[in-house]
Formats: C-alpha cells, sequence, structure tokens
C-alpha cells in the first residue's frame, strides 16, 4: 500500500468510525490533491475532511493551504433495497420470500433484515460497478451500533439460500484489513478474506466513474458496443466467480441482454 493509500485509509478510519489508533504520514502536495481527488470520486471525501480536521494544527503534513476547501464528486449512496438490482430472478424470488416470511414470524427480527439488506446492496455494487465504499461504511456503522442485536444463525442461512456467503465475508474482511475493524466485530466472516485489501486498492485507483454498458446502432445500421466497458464487466464477473458464482453469471448476462434491449429500433 502507497502512502497515499495509507494516508487515505487512515483519514477514513478517523473520519467515519473515530479511530485513534491510526498516523498520518507527511506527503508531497502533489500527494495530498491526489489523495483528495480520489477522495472526492468516490464520495467519500466528507470523511477523509472530517479526519483531517484532528490534524489541523500539524504543520508537519504540508496539507494544501484550503485543502479543505472541497466537494465530492459523486453523491453519497445510501442502500435501497427493494432489490430490483439483483438480476439472478430466482435468487431475487428467494430474497423476496426471505423478507415475505421474516416479517410475518413469531420471532421476526427486523435488525437481521436491515443487515441483510446492506450486505446484498453492497454484494449488487460489488458485481454490477466497483466497492461501494459508502456502502462498506454503512455495513461498518451497522455492525457497531446494532450488531449484537442480530441474529446470526437466521443470517447465514439467508446468505446461504441467496449463494452470499462469501461476498458478505469480502464485504467484512475490507472493514477488517482496511478499516480497522477487530474480526470479532463482523461475526459473519468466518475467515479475512486476503484480496479484501487489494480490492480497495484497486478500486481507490479506478478514478473512472461506472458508465452503463450499451449497445448501440450506428449510422450505417450496425450494432457497435464499447469494447472497454465489455471487458470491465467480464473481467468483473470472472473476478467475483470464486465468490458468488451463479450471480456473477447471471449478473452479467443480464448486464448484456439488458444493454442489447437499448438498441434503437
Amino acid at each position: 500500500m502507497n502512502v497515499i493509500e495509507q494516508n487515505l485509509f487512515s483519514l477514513l478510519r478517523i473520519g467515519a468510525f473515530d479511530d485513534g489508533n491510526v498516523s498520518i504520514v507527511p506527503m508531497s502536495t502533489w500527494k495530498w490533491n491526489k489523495m483528495a481527488y480520489y477522495a472526492q470520486v468516490h464520495g467519500i471525501w466528507d470523511y477523509v475532511r472530517k479526519g483531517l480536521d484532528n490534524y489541523k494544527a500539524d504543520n508537519k503534513l504540508n496539507t494544501p493551504y484550503n485543502f479543505g476547501n472541497r466537494e465530492n464528486k459523486t453523491k453519497d449512496i445510501s442502500h435501497n433495497n427493494d432489490n430490483s438490482q439483483h438480476q439472478n430472478k430466482l435468487l431475487l424470488k428467494q430474497y423476496r420470500s426471505i423478507i415475505e416470511k421474516e416479517r410475518h414470524s413469531i420471532d421476526t427480527s427486523i435488525t437481521t433484515l436491515q443487515l441483510l439488506e446492506i450486505i446484498v446492496f453492497n454484494s449488487n455494487e460489488l458485481l454490477n460497478k466497483d466497492l461501494n465504499f459508502n456502502g462498506i461504511i454503512n455495513l461498518g456503522h451497522f455492525m457497531r451500533e446494532k450488531g449484537n442485536a442480530v441474529d446470526y444463525i437466521k443470517l447465514e442461512s439467508w446468505l446461504s439460500q441467496l449463494r452470499l456467503t462469501r461476498m458478505a465475508q469480502l464485504e467484512g474482511s475490507v472493514l477488517v484489513s482496511v478499516l480497522g475493524f477487530d474480526a470479532d466485530e463482523i461475526p459473519f466472516v468466518n475467515t479475512v478474506e486476503d484480496s479484501a485489501v487489494n480490492l480497495a486498492k484497486t478500486t481507490i485507483r479506478s478514478t473512472t466513474l461506472a458508465e452503463e454498458w450499451h449497445f448501440r446502432q450506428s449510422d450505417n445500421g450496425f450494432v457497435v458496443n464499447n469494447s472497454k466497458l465489455f471487458r470491465r464487466n467480464m473481467k468483473r464477473s470472472l473476478h467475483f466467480l470464486n465468490y458468488a458464482p451463479i450471480i456473477s453469471i447471471s449478473s452479467f448476462f443480464y448486464n448484456f441482454v439488458h444493454s442489447l434491449k437499448e438498441i434503437e429500433e
């Protein structure tokens, strides 16, 4: 992890979770501006700026003048889980069935359903876009505020039904490996995924916002496709085959079919 990423994740830990067990390293003006750009693009600048407020008087860090006078380039994304984004129709049906049955259960656990919704949202983001840092931070806040009220036996059963057990573990592993959580704070993480750190670093370095993948009909009548986006979607689907094989494949083909429907008649 280079110094830019190290400082960004450290400031994120401070700003999002009030973590006092991290240190910040001085950087050049260019590196500070690069870090700020990464944070802006991924919609986490407000957390990073809050972290920097703890170091206002530290001139050794060499932060640029008026460094805090910036805004996120993307909107914060809250989880909205009617989960129409869940591309596998069978699993979508199962997901809605879980919600319906649990809401009418004698020992219903709304808190556990809320955690499932956050996990499903983050899984959708991973499979169709990139790691959503706001979604992961939301997961971290939930675990620290309501984690003790979760029925983890139910959660593990639901995740197994939805084929999301390892995706959930990957999300929790980002909290542990990158954002300073203890493994015992995330009971659904049985093994910390080694790929979590690389996933976080790769996402941060990606400053191209997610684009929808569409086929288009050219003026001469031929169907054309953005090959770069095609390869990106293919690479993403292949990457997550080990974590959620059924959903990875179905998400890829859903996006493929959906893009074909966008061709002008």
